[in-house]
């Protein structure tokens, strides 16, 4: 009973992490669940500008990677050139070689 008391002191005083503490071990489920829905919401308004921030920078890095990959790509396809040459060799035609005669 006493942890419950002190958790729910906890709670109104706005300090979330200490009350669900003391309320899992009082074991007031309904109150351990405001602490957590209230301790959550704290902590994105603090860390979603910041955790926001770094997943842009890490998704605009890799499309940066990319585009360097397909660029390297396209350099290396320019630098060295495939032709499609075929050769072919034709047999002397006998006018040819009876006029030298």
């Amino acid at each position: 009973m006493a942890y419950i008391g002190i958790g729910k002191s906890l709670l109104r005083q706005g300090e979330y992490k200490q009350a669900m503490t003391f309320l899992r071990l009082g074991n007031d489920r309904e109150y351990y669940s405001k602490a957590l829905t209230k301790y959550r919401r704290e902590y994105m308004r603090e860390h979603f500008g910041p955790i926001l921030a770094k997943s842009d920078m890490l998704c605009n890095a890799l499309h940066l990677l990319q585009l360097k990959k397909e660029q390297a790509r396209r350099f290396n396809d320019r630098s060295s050139p495939s032709y499609n040459v075929q050769i072919t060799l034709q047999q002397p035609s006998m006018k040819w070689i009876s006029l030298m005669a």
